[in-house]
Formats: structure tokens, sequence, C-alpha cells
């Protein structure tokens, strides 16, 4: 637990990326194999059966402390972390537990689910006692399943890549898959190379957002196929031999989150990789009278082929590779009729079966079978839009269009910006800086968001918050603007002079009941800072509800 204690406070102190994968190298590196498993489980999201719940935990601080219900719940408020809430409100221990993470699991968290429950509680109040404040935020955290990892998945996966000295893309593949906590479960996990990681090994994906304005797409004089595409997750799907894996474009495996789109992967031809992005169903698209836990929540929309029949065609030209995946994509729908839509034996009637079979008049129940499931992968279509300054912006799920000449290479993600990208339903607008919301942690210069405010009768209002447009070098410089110039703060909100404007390009206008302006801008992006505002005001907030998106 020392250890796991320390990892924490290290990482809260530093900001840089490259130091916190050498803390957590570091780390890895001192720490034994059953307290490594242990946390690997934790920082995938998984969670024990404890059996206990935020009403048992404040129940026991209450009978601990003798602090009223009324207190707990008034400091939760403050707080806003309940582990942390109620590791602050127990009584100050001094020293720190001495077990390893791997004994207190075994000892304290696993043998929970079975315990009675005044066992349950005597446990946990014995846990409790010989732990210091941070150990006790942690094992709060295990026992309520809120145990994540202080860092993003990428430098978390790049840490054990560097320690394990495998690839990144095989570290996460094989930690996504299933597997038990336990010291020889973490030796398989990290040995050496072998065979089977090539079929995983996803390819560089060319980024989408390299911003096009539409003036240089309409005097763009090579010809092009500008194909629609939706907002979402930039992703390939890998099919080779056994492996099927669905990868972001920080080669992060998504498999786990998306299992409709899993399926279909299956019926994709072996030795094929397919790049495209991840959206969701328009929400009138589906049956609206089924369950939301039912409806098919995501859909594939795919754009190139990296991949056929195990031969790369990253050098072939874009009127190749799509000619190609025409083909490709034929193929799958033609096995998902046949394999994807193909139901369970193990979930047919048999008698309905019989009864089909020699009295079909006599059938009482024809939905003997699951309903057959959506296809989840579609084609992007070309824009047949006409490029003029009138152009009215697409639907809401298609606010992206995609410009590939069909003499071009797929770009090489080392040495070029990616995809020109354009966007239709793009608007401007000039706003005020008017906040930042403070990134966890002991940095005082570091802000996760910036908030942007419009003009209104009653005063500026906030309307969105971004931190795109701004390079690592600018940002900072805004950072420290931002803590020298504060005039106010509450809790991670930091209100500063209104006196930095700024032209900005938002997506959409949706409605927002949370906001004190009624609606909530997205896709923002600044453009370039106005000092002084060039004959341009701040945008008034009566003209932003004007586009406001009603579905």
């Amino acid at each position: 637990m020392k250890r796991l204690q320390r990892l924490f406070e290290d990482l809260d102190l530093v900001t840089q990326p490259s130091m916190k994968v050498r803390l957590i190298k570091d780390y890895l590196e001192q720490t034994p194999k059953e307290d490594l498993a242990w946390v690997l489980y934790f920082f995938q999201k998984r969670r024990l059966s404890t059996r206990a719940n935020p009403a048992l935990l404040k129940s026991l601080v209450k009978d601990m402390t003798c602090w009223p219900a009324d207190w707990i719940e008034k400091s939760h408020e403050q707080v806003k972390d309940l582990p942390e809430t109620l590791a602050l409100l127990l009584p100050h221990q001094e020293g720190a537990c001495e077990l390893s993470l791997s004994n207190v699991v075994i000892q304290f968290l696993k043998p929970l689910a079975h315990f009675s429950p005044h066992a349950r509680r005597e446990t946990i109040r014995c846990a409790w006692r010989i732990m210091n404040t941070p150990q006790r935020v942690l094992f709060n955290k295990m026992l309520l399943g809120h145990l994540r990892c202080p860092v993003s998945t990428g430098l978390w996966i790049q840490a054990l890549a560097q320690w394990s000295q495998l690839p990144e893309p095989v570290v996460a593949h094989r930690i996504s898959l299933p597997w038990e906590p336990s010291a020889t479960e973490i030796l398989n996990l990290f040995k050496a190379a072998r065979p089977e990681d090539r079929q995983v090994l996803p390819y560089p994906l060319a980024s989408i957002g390299e911003e096009m304005p539409l003036s240089h797409l309409m005097h763009h004089q090579a010809p092009s196929t500008i194909l629609r595409l939706p907002e979402g997750i930039h992703a390939q799907i890998v099919r080779r031999k056994s492996v099927c894996q669905i990868w972001s474009e920080a080669q992060e495996p998504l498999s786990a989150s998306y299992p409709e789109l899993l399926q279909a992967a299956q019926c994709l031809p072996s030795g094929t990789v397919v790049e495209g992005v991840i959206a969701h169903f328009h929400p009138k698209m589906g049956d609206k009278t089924l369950p939301s836990n039912r409806r098919k929540a995501h859909v594939f929309h795919v754009h190139d082929l990296l991949e056929y029949q195990g031969k790369s065609l990253l050098e072939c030209a874009w009127k190749e590779r799509a000619g190609s995946l025409q083909q490709v994509l034929e193929q799958w729908t033609s096995d998902w009729q046949l394999l994807g839509q193909s139901p369970d034996p193990s979930r047919v009637n048999p008698d309905c079966v019989q009864q089909e079979m020699f009295q079909p008049d006599m059938i009482e129940s024809p939905e003997k079978t699951p309903a057959a499931p959506e296809w989840p992968i579609c084609m992007c279509q070309p824009w047949e839009h006409p490029l003029d300054e009138k152009l009215k912006p697409l639907a809401v799920d298609e606010t992206i269009c995609l410009v590939k000449e069909p003499e071009s290479l797929y770009p090489d993600p080392a040495f070029s910006k990616g995809w020109p990208v354009y966007y239709p339903n793009a608007r401007i607008t000039y706003l005020t800086l008017w906040g930042a919301i403070r990134e966890e942690g002991r940095i005082k210069h570091a802000y996760s968001d910036y908030l942007f405010a419009a003009e209104s009768d009653e005063g500026l209002v906030v309307v969105g918050n971004t931190k795109e447009g701004w390079d690592e070098q600018q940002q900072a410089s805004i950072n420290h603007w931002i803590h020298d110039h504060a005039i106010h703060q509450k809790g991670p909100l930091t209100m500063v002079e209104t006196s930095r404007h700024f032209k900005m390009r938002f997506l959409r206008a949706k409605p927002s009941s949370r906001a004190s302006g009624g609606l909530r801008l997205e896709g923002l992006k600044a453009l370039e800072e106005q000092l002084p505002l060039h004959g341009e005001k701040v945008t008034q907030l009566e003209d932003l509800k004007a586009f406001l998106y009603k579905e």
C-alpha cells in the first residue's frame, strides 16, 4: 500500500507526460508481481464484489466519529469525492499500513462478499484503523470500485511497454484479454514476444483534422473525392487469422467497449484492416419502442482500406484502395447475412422447429428465434452538395468532410498532417475568455479547460469550453496569464479578467438546462486572438440561439 500511495502522490506533483511514464516505470520495477497484478486489475476498471455500498460506509463513519448524517452529506458536497470525504472524516492515524496491496486485497476485500453484515462492518473498521488517510482513500476506492489509473491509458500502456520491452499495441492487446490477478498471470502476460503478436499490430493512422477552409476547398485544383464522415472515434478494425481487434487512433484497444462492432468484425475476411469512424446512431434511427439498453448505439463508418488479403495497401493510390474496399464490403455484408445473423442454435425452440417442418399452419409464435441484429457497418458516401457559400449545414451526425485525391497515397503519419478536413457546419463567433478549470493535483498553473462567454443583457454568460487551437507553448502562456489575472476562485473554477477575446469556430449549438445561457457550443476551436476586436464585437447570446440544433 505504501508504494501505491507514493505513486499517486508523485504523479500528483508532475505534469510532463515523460516524467509520469518514468515514475510509473520505476514503480513497476520495484513492485512485487502479486501487487502489480492487482494494480493492473483495478486500473482496468475492474472491481471486486465486496457488497460494500456508500450507505454502509457512511454509517460506519457515523458510528466511529459521531458525526451527524447531514454533516457527512454536506462534507461530501464540498469535497465531491465520496472515498476521500469518508477518509478525511475518520480520526487521524499516525504511520502507514505496512501490508502489501495483495495482502490488503486478500485479507480485507475479497472475503467481504461472503461475510455477514456485522462481519463486513468489522472488517472494514479494522482496515481503516491500520491505515493513514491517503491509504484510506485508496482503500475506499477499491471498496466501491472507483480506483482508476491516475494517468491516461496511453501513458499507462507506454510505461508497461517500456518495463516489459514489448510493443505498445501488443501490451494493450494482451491486457485486454481475460486474465485473473496473480503473479503467474503477470509473468505470462509480459513474457517475451510470441509468434501471434504480429497478427495484433495495427497501422499508425493518419490523423483526421488538418482543417481546410471552404475558400481553399472551392479553389482546390486537383480532382478529389469528398467523403461525408460523422464526428466520432477515429479507429481501425484488424482481422488476421484468429485475431480480431478494434484500435483507436492512439492504438488503444476498443473491442470491449463496442461488442456489436466486434461481432460484425468477426465476419471480415482474414488479412483485412479497415479504417473508419465509430459514431453514435442518430436519435431518430432505430426502433424507439425498444428499451434504450437494447438499441444498437454505435455504427462504424468505413472510409479506407489499409490491408487486403494480408498485403499492405499504404503504397497504393486511393482510387485502387477504394475499389478493393468496395469488394471487401460486399463480401463482408454477404458473410454477415450468412453468419452474423444466423440464430444461436441453443436459443431455438426445437418443438417450434419441428412444428414448422410438419405443420406450418399450426405455428402459434412465428418469432421462434431472436431478431436479426442490425448491421453496424456502413460505407462513407461521397459529398453531393454543391460547393457554395450558401451551403446548408449537414445533419448533426454528418459534420466532417474528408478530402481524398484519387492518385494520392495514404499519408505517412510521421511526416504528414493527415487528411484535409472541411467542416460544413462550422460557424464563426467572437467570445471572451471568462475563466478556466484547474486540473486535479498540486500544480498551480495547470488547467484542464478554458471557459468562454458571450454577451447577454445580464453580462457575460459562459457558452462553451475548449483547449483546441493552441499548441503546448501557447497553452503554457495562457495558463500563466490566467494565474496572474485571476479575480476569483471557487473550488477548481478560476475566474479571470475579461480582457482577452478570441475569434472561434463551433460546430453545433445544443440546448443545455445546466448552462446559465440555456445553450452550449460544441466543437469549439480558437482561430486567432482579437487584440483589439477589429471592428467585431463579442457575439450576443441571442445570435447564438439562432443556431440551436433541434432534433
